[in-house]
């Protein structure tokens, strides 16, 4: 059976039943370009639940080969919908094992997302591997940018990254007596979440403060 054009999937996308614009978006995830991660981008608001899916899915597909893909997927991070923040989540801790190229992606996000977006965001950062040894030099490095954002990102990370309590107050006490009341603000609210988890000593997993 011959295969179907591109141009049949990318007409399929205006199809009035959900699930012919699902399959679409599925076949999708074989193509590469980033007129097809702004096409599937745009199903990030379709109205039927299944297709954002499978659309987030293909990005996840595609942000093995194009990085364009993993910019919608962080920015997804911040979406209104639960769902669509929590699958985006997932798709992005498969196809980013490397902390030192995925921790800037996340800071900026971390640090514009409304407190309930934290744990999502958070996860992430929870199962980036060799933690201690790469991400914390990437979060001192953070906690000193230009950036306000980035410092907050940076801020409300080291409550989930995996590496002793005592390391983690230290960075955060370093940063303690900032001029900017935001950021005082942050460092107090980190230094309760880590002491506020069940292992002091040690690692255990990050939870922000109600």
């Amino acid at each position: 059976m011959k295969a179907k054009p591109l141009s049949y999937w990318l007409e399929l996308l205006d199809h009035p039943d959900p699930s012919a614009r699902a399959e679409a978006a599925d076949e999708l995830r074989k193509y590469e370009t980033d007129d097809i991660v702004k096409r599937l981008s745009e199903l990030l608001a379709d109205s039927d639940r299944e297709v954002r899916e499978v659309a987030i899915d293909s990005l996840g597909r595609i942000g093995f080969r194009n990085p364009t893909a993993i910019e919608v997927l962080v920015a997804a991070l911040l979406s209104e919908s639960q769902h669509i923040r929590d699958r985006a989540a997932d798709r992005l801790s498969e196809i980013l094992p490397d902390p030192a190229s995925t921790l800037p992606l996340l800071l900026v996000p971390l640090g514009e997302a409304d407190p309930s977006f934290h744990e999502t965001i958070g996860r992430i950062v929870d199962e980036l591997e060799h933690t201690e040894m790469v991400v914390l030099p990437e979060i001192e490095k953070f906690l000193k940018s230009g950036r306000k954002n980035e410092r907050l990102g940076a801020i409300r990370a080291i409550v989930f990254i995996k590496a002793y309590s005592e390391w983690r107050l230290g960075l955060l006490n370093d940063i303690s007596e900032d001029p900017d009341a935001d950021i005082r603000e942050a460092v107090e609210l980190a230094v309760r979440a880590i002491r506020e988890q069940p292992w002091y000593d040690g690692y255990e997993e990050g939870k922000w403060p109600e």
